[in-house]
């Protein structure tokens, strides 16, 4: 809780004679001038660990029914343009059945290595995606470590400025 300016100076005013100014001036720098300078509590750093999480779930939930919207949305596609494609050869093949056996041979030769690519392409993009979801599940873990380490080290740093200032308070009040 933070002390009102009547408050600080009434500790300092009190401590000056028994400390001198600096130790004074170093004992009421411990105390929050205002609620903004109040350490962050475990519960709040706990929430906000919490809200961070549920915004990284959130933002790989959403990538992920993106791209599972976008690989649903080419399997479609690509299987429209093959039901469309073979209706064409179908056709032609009624039509010049006599005349183009052996190019129709050729163009199915051609057809099958076409797609042979387009299914490695789509492969590729498959593992591709898959890398980069990791790589960011990776990130983001990595950012969460970090993220928990220094609210730790600042946890830290809190509770020894708390415990010096008890210390300094319960020496200030022995002398008293």
């Amino acid at each position: 809780m933070a002390l009102t300016a009547s408050q600080r100076n009434t500790i300092y005013q009190r401590f000056v004679p028994l400390l001198g100014e600096e130790v004074a001036e170093a004992l009421i720098s411990q105390f929050p001038a205002n609620d903004l300078e109040t350490p962050a509590t475990k519960d709040f750093v706990r929430a906000e660990c919490i809200a961070l999480k549920s915004d990284v779930m959130f933002e790989i939930e959403r990538v992920r029914t993106e791209l599972r919207t976008d690989i649903d949305a080419l399997g479609t596609e690509l299987r429209s343009e093959m039901t469309e494609l073979r209706t064409e050869l179908r056709g032609e093949m009624a039509e010049l059945r006599t005349e183009l056996r052996s190019e129709m041979a050729e163009l199915r030769t051609e057809l099958r290595g076409e797609m042979s690519e387009l299914r490695d392409d789509v492969q590729s993009f498959k593992t591709e995606i898959r890398s980069d979801m990791k790589s960011f599940e990776t990130e983001m873990k990595a950012e969460m470590h970090s993220f928990r380490a220094e609210m730790q080290r600042e946890f830290r740093l809190q509770l020894i400025a708390n415990l010096t200032l008890v210390g300094g308070l319960l020496t200030a009040f022995r002398l008293f």
